[in-house]
């Protein structure tokens, strides 16, 4: 075997051969096996040099993921590629900026990697940038981000990449945003007070505004204004009509109950208004002329939310009327026949409305039945919004209490319940039966997304907001959420891939006031508007939604009215059977078969 040693003097007496004269054939054959053996020798030296590097490199993690909330990475193709977009602040593009003004540097691979390295430790990629494919992503982006290809990178050349990253990301989510117009604003032009809540009225159609001090006002589907009337005027508890007034008509201002909620009661074409007097007033909307017609008052505590619910199937069966108040507890008024009266009439023919006592409804129990939700507090705070879910019988609300943020409770008290807890509490949610989602809004900035029936964590976390999120509201057919914070900034998330599609910052004409909100500053209405309504003060936005269905989450023709089980192929029959069982009900299971031919 020729060594190392040998191969320099055997190459220096070939090359020193005369041009023209024949090799020997005994050269050749130690020159190639010279080659040989120092091709063997780089192989050894290079095996030697990787192990090496392994052994000084960092033990590589295990435990990938901490959580399932960061991203689990199966390949580093270009699909797959994080996009720096997509993690980086303004906070962090200034850090950045600063290390490429240092002396007016540029920055070479090494450095530019260093660079990156620092700017995403704290996302939710750390984990993994000391693996082997986070180098080659690195050196693939410095390839990207190296226009000139000289092989360093300045500020110019980083701002441009980031540019048309950005640019990227907004052309790829706009067609998605669901709102192409600028939003229509209208003022109250009677009252100067906050608008605590716009519901909707059927027959005829219509929006029902009121503020805290009372002001009811009717308007068209358009927002044009129709017809006003001063409620649960606190000087005149004796007054058997409330008349509508004229806009041109100006009264002398009174001392008014601060209105705490609102809702429709549309089955029997009544409206229900609560105040901070512990008390509610019912008002008849069959007729131009609103007339109070009950007032139930002396509540023990003072209710702050109200929803009803009643059979559409059977509008004269059992409704109820729920409501939350200050000391935390749930309340539930159950109307036994409501198309024949929710109170029993009197004993003596009386002018005026009928004003009835919270302690004396044992008097009207052929009528109404009362319910202490759970015997005493649900919430160790004030229950901010409360809802009657039909499909399970189930109860959901919520507070700020860190203990008992939110809560879903059987009405019956037969099943499980489910404690929701988030340090700060949460302020709003909207609940979704078909996407069986709940979405919620707190002080800490933060969309949650939770399965009602897993109350251990959150299944994602929409951020954002800069400031407390008042409201948030579920759109089921574009698979999008809604949500409004304090600072007047409305955002639409998606469902699906959680991001944000769209950032829409209101002008309410408020002047030199700041922003002031209601209780309850959103509401959807799709049916005769598809329009999303924003209350701040005492104006109304209306954003008109964009036509069509979000393409990643658009529905398909549904063959069932329930959640699919389980289904199972028979190749003898070639059917396909589908069995429905209803989890949180009755067993209720369903056989279906669907042939193939």
């Amino acid at each position: 075997m020729v060594g190392k040693s040998d191969f320099k003097p055997v190459l220096g007496r070939v090359l020193e051969s005369r041009e023209g004269d024949p090799v020997p054939v005994t050269n050749l054959s130690t020159i190639i096996k010279a080659v040989t053996n120092l091709m063997t020798l780089a192989k050894d030296a290079q095996r030697v040099r990787e192990e090496r590097k392994k052994e000084m490199a960092p033990p590589v993690r295990e435990d990938r993921r901490h959580s399932i909330h960061e991203p689990l990475i199966q390949s580093f193709d270009s699909e797959d590629n994080i996009k720096l977009a997509e993690h980086v602040s303004i906070a962090d593009l200034k850090k950045l900026m600063k290390e490429f003004r240092k002396g007016e540097r540029l920055l070479d691979l090494v450095e530019f990697k260093e660079a990156i390295k620092d700017l995403l430790s704290g996302s939710p990629w750390a984990y993994v940038l000391s693996s082997g494919e986070w180098e080659q992503q690195l050196e693939s982006l410095f390839a990207k981000v190296d226009a000139s290809c000289d092989g360093f990178v300045d500020l110019d050349e980083f701002c441009t990449y980031m540019v048309l990253q950005y640019q990227e990301k907004h052309d790829k989510h706009i067609s998605n945003a669901p709102f192409k117009r600028e939003a229509k604003i209208v003022r109250n032009q009677l009252s100067k007070e906050t608008i605590t809540r716009v519901c909707y009225a059927a027959n005829p159609s219509r929006y029902l505004s009121i503020t805290r001090d009372g002001l009811l006002t009717m308007r068209s589907m358009t927002l044009e204004w129709h017809k006003s009337v001063q409620v649960c005027d606190e000087e005149s508890p004796g007054q058997s009509a409330q008349k509508f007034q004229s806009s041109t008509s100006s009264a002398p201002r009174k001392q008014r109950l601060w209105v705490t909620d609102m809702c429709v009661m549309e089955n029997i074409n009544k409206l229900v208004i609560s105040t901070i007097s512990r008390d509610m007033h019912f008002y008849d909307m069959s007729t131009k002329t609103y007339a109070v017609q009950y007032v139930l008052y002396e509540l023990e505590f003072v209710p702050l939310c109200l929803n009803y619910w009643y059979n559409k199937d059977d509008p004269g069966g059992k409704s109820l009327l729920v409501f939350g108040d200050d000391n935390g507890s749930i309340h539930i008024l159950q109307f036994l026949h409501p198309l024949k009266g929710i109170f029993e009439a009197p004993s003596k023919k009386q002018d005026g409305h009928l004003r009835i006592c919270f302690k004396d409804l044992y008097e009207h129990v052929s009528k109404v039945q009362h319910v202490d939700f759970m015997g005493g507090s649900v919430h160790s705070d004030w229950v901010k919004k409360v809802l009657y879910i039909e499909e399970t019988d189930y109860i959901l609300s919520c507070s700020a209490s860190s203990e008992q943020s939110m809560v879903l409770q059987d009405r019956l008290k037969k099943k499980n319940s489910y404690i929701f807890k988030v340090r700060k509490g949460i302020n709003c949610f909207d609940y979704n039966r078909n996407l069986n989602v709940i979405a919620t809004g707190s002080t800490d900035h933060t969309v949650r997304l939770w399965n009602p029936y897993v109350d251990s964590k959150a299944t994602a976390l929409l951020k954002g907001h800069q400031t407390s999120i008042l409201d948030v509201v579920i759109h089921e057919d574009m698979g999008q959420i809604f949500s409004y914070s304090m600072d007047v900034v409305l955002k639409v998330h998606d469902l699906q891939v959680h991001t944000c599609l769209q950032t829409v910052m209101l002008k309410f004409p408020r002047g030199s006031r700041p922003p002031d909100h209601g209780a309850f500053v959103l509401h959807l209405q799709l049916k005769g508007a598809n329009s999303l309504l924003v209350c701040s003060n005492d104006s109304i936005a209306e954003l008109k939604l964009a036509n069509g269905t979000n393409r990643t989450t658009k529905r398909a023709v549904l063959s069932h009215d329930r959640a699919i089980s389980c289904g199972v192929y028979n190749p003898l029959t070639h059917q396909v059977e589908v069995v429905m069982v209803t989890r949180h009900q009755e067993p209720d299971i369903a056989l279906t078969r669907y042939t193939d031919r």
